[in-house]
């Protein structure tokens, strides 16, 4: 990047490549694709059930060494199912099994899925308010789904 762009300054540089938001997944060599367009498109080829633990290893604390029985408890689903998934991310080399029972996620994976849960899951838990959730006007004019009096 520092060849292509000779005005870029080293420090502008580490300056990007450490922004959470784009980082390193925003780095394009040339014509060829972001590291980031390339974990969208795996990501996007992923069942419903491996996109579901893929979100839930981005959101896993720690250094992204997770046992299955962790993955299955942040899916909501059996060990069985969560075994599935782990399988699924390891033929796509989404993750790693170095050990029977836990997959092991490198770190610029773990950020992508971070963000894909933060949207995702964002979008997911408005549109069940959205369809579930009967609103009721409040006396002091607020909404709430009970019924209940809210302050504003």
């Amino acid at each position: 990047m520092l060849a292509e762009q000779p005005r870029l300054s080293v420090a502008e540089l580490l300056e990007e490549l450490a922004d959470q938001e784009a980082g390193l997944t925003s780095v394009a060599v040339g014509d060829e694709p972001t590291l980031g367009s390339l974990f969208d498109a795996t990501y996007a080829r992923l069942s419903p059930l491996a996109r579901n633990a893929y979100r839930v290893l981005g959101a896993h604390p720690g250094t992204g060494d997770v046992s299955v029985a962790a993955l299955a408890a942040g899916m909501g689903v059996g060990e069985a199912r969560a075994r599935g998934a782990a399988r699924e991310l390891v033929s796509l080399r989404v993750a790693e099994d170095p050990v029977a029972g836990r997959l092991v996620v490198h770190n610029l994976l773990r950020g992508h899925a971070a963000r894909i849960g933060e949207v995702v899951d964002r979008a997911e838990r408005d549109a069940v308010r959205r369809r579930g959730t009967p609103r009721r006007p409040t006396r002091a004019g607020g909404w709430n789904a009970s019924g209940r009096t809210c302050a504003r």
